[in-house]
């Protein structure tokens, strides 16, 4: 069987029924030939062509992709294509998780514009499933260069049956075909069916692409007619895929391994069975990371006060937090998973993808930014509390031998870059030390605020603070803690009432320049 539309009646609408019904006898047929049949992109119209020359389709598989492999890989499905079926080449860029910090994975972003604009535009289209570890990226590089773009929406849900597979498909008839667009279609969708049970003797999906993050990884890399790999983990889930796609006779898509500098090594397994190291060069010589983050985004003014202002460093030497410990709390910065607070998604990833300074999302940074924006805005430490701004009564002179990694956080505790700020001015402003709370035996916390401060007020629950984790592994009251309820404005403290705080006396001497607060380096143990 060959093709399940009748090429007589191409143009004519076909219901629900009838189109399901054609299906089960293709994949019937498949099944009964064992897998010897590779029938390619059947194609059967659901409506006559619409008035602006593209008409909503329904279809087997993908084009030049054997609906045999389609039902292999991802089982028996239905494909809704609402903008009508593209006709360019299908690309899939794919990869590993990359992690919480993105913006130390530059040379990732660069691989990824690097292929994107050695596309061809006219004839070639970006395709990925949601929810992959590429997709969002992939998907802001083809809108920030203009590249046509193929999204893969597969159902997860299990098998289902004929009756509930013809319930999806009418409801796809029934939906308003999409308007007409003034300009070419740059993003088209496919939504593919959950699987259908067709009989006994045939599996619904592959039980190695069976969970839903592996389906949706499945789909992309079956989907592709060229696939480039910008990071692929060994062992992991994409190189076993990659694997699989390479000794699937039936997909002719090369398969491309990004090799870069700073990058992941290449697997010399999947070369062995035909994958083709991408060698690139890299653009950044060095990655961005907490050891080495002195780059002040371009986008901060530099400061124009007259630095005859910033207190001499005798006075900090001789008053500053070093010097006078008990009369500072210090509100330390740490690295940021993802934007700044307010800042829209898409403009962190325009940051990635173009290799922008202002990536930068290390401890260092923030800091940089809080004293460009000379405000500590304030974040929720409690689900139904106020927003706070976090500060510890931990001297200083400590932080560094306090510094311990916390896995669960993926950051550091302690983090040598911050503000110090004087103790006095944060009381004034309303601040005060948490109430360290221990859990009952059913989990809810007791709060002791009424025991340490002789008071019948409990305390509000922004100023509550889990003692241990639930573990017990891990002393939180070990941070001293202190919050200050609301943003705290900088600039509205006294010359006296602030010291900035860096890693090294690099650093030191790069920030003071920027700065209107005396800056010193945190000293080494």
């Amino acid at each position: 069987m060959a093709n399940v539309a009748a090429n007589d009646h191409a143009d004519e609408p076909v219901s629900a029924t009838e189109f399901v019904d054609r299906a089960l006898s293709c994949w019937s047929n498949i099944h009964s030939a064992g897998g010897n049949q590779s029938p390619h992109a059947t194609v059967l119209p659901a409506f006559p062509e619409v008035a602006d020359g593209r008409h909503a389709t329904v279809s087997l598989t993908l084009p030049e992709l054997p609906v045999d492999a389609f039902v292999d890989w991802l089982g028996p499905r239905l494909i809704w294509w609402p903008q009508g079926m593209p006709k360019h080449r299908r690309t899939a860029i794919i990869s590993s998780r990359l992690g919480r910090r993105k913006d130390q994975k530059r040379w990732w972003f660069d691989a990824l514009r690097t292929a994107v604009l050695h596309s061809d535009f006219d004839s070639e289209m970006l395709c990925s499933a949601p929810d992959t570890a590429a997709a969002a990226a992939v998907a802001r590089a083809g809108e920030l260069f203009g590249m046509p773009r193929l999204k893969l929406e597969i159902a997860p849900e299990a098998a289902i049956s004929v009756a509930d597979l013809r319930q999806w498909l009418q409801q796809r008839f029934d939906q308003p075909l999409p308007e007409k667009k003034a300009a070419a279609c740059l993003e088209y969708v496919a939504e593919i069916s959950p699987p259908v049970q067709v009989a006994a003797s045939i599996d619904a999906a592959p039980a190695s692409v069976a969970p839903e993050a592996a389906i949706r990884d499945a789909v992309t890399v079956v989907a592709a007619q060229r696939i480039v790999a910008v990071s692929c983990r060994p062992r992991g889930r994409i190189e076993a895929l990659l694997r699989r796609q390479l000794n699937d006779e039936r997909l002719t898509a090369p398969v491309l391994l990004a090799s870069i500098t700073g990058g992941e090594p290449v697997s010399e397994e999947l070369i062995a069975q035909g994958a083709v190291p991408w060698i690139l060069k890299e653009r950044c010589p060095e990655p961005v990371s907490d050891a080495n983050p002195i780059n002040r985004p371009p986008d901060s003014t530099p400061n124009t006060t007259p630095q005859a202002d910033v207190l001499p460093q005798q006075w900090v030497t001789r008053s500053g937090p070093l010097a006078e410990p008990d009369m500072w709390l210090c509100h330390w910065t740490r690295p940021q998973f993802g934007p700044w607070r307010h800042q829209p998604e898409e403009d962190f990833l325009d940051e990635l993808i173009l290799g922008c300074p202002t990536a930068d999302r290390s401890a260092l940074a923030a800091l940089l930014r809080i004293l460009e924006q000379k405000t500590i805005l304030a974040s929720r430490s409690a689900r139904n509390a106020a927003a706070t701004v976090s500060l510890t009564a931990v001297p200083l002179a400590e932080f560094r031998r306090r510094r311990v990694f916390r896995q669960h956080k993926q950051r550091y505790d302690f983090e040598p870059w911050g503000i110090a700020i004087r103790r006095s001015v944060v009381e004034t402003l309303g601040g005060r030390a948490v109430t360290y709370v221990d859990l009952d035996s059913g989990g809810n916390k007791i709060d002791k605020a009424t025991a340490d401060t002789d008071s019948d007020t409990p305390s509000p629950a922004a100023f509550l603070q889990r003692r241990t984790n639930a573990q017990g592994t891990i002393d939180w009251s070990e941070e001293r803690e202190w919050r200050l309820i609301g943003d705290l404005n900088l600039a509205s403290l006294g010359s006296h009432d602030v010291v900035v705080f860096v890693n090294s006396e690099e650093e030191e001497f790069a920030v003071q320049g920027n700065c209107v607060w005396p800056v010193i380096a945190v000293p080494q143990p």
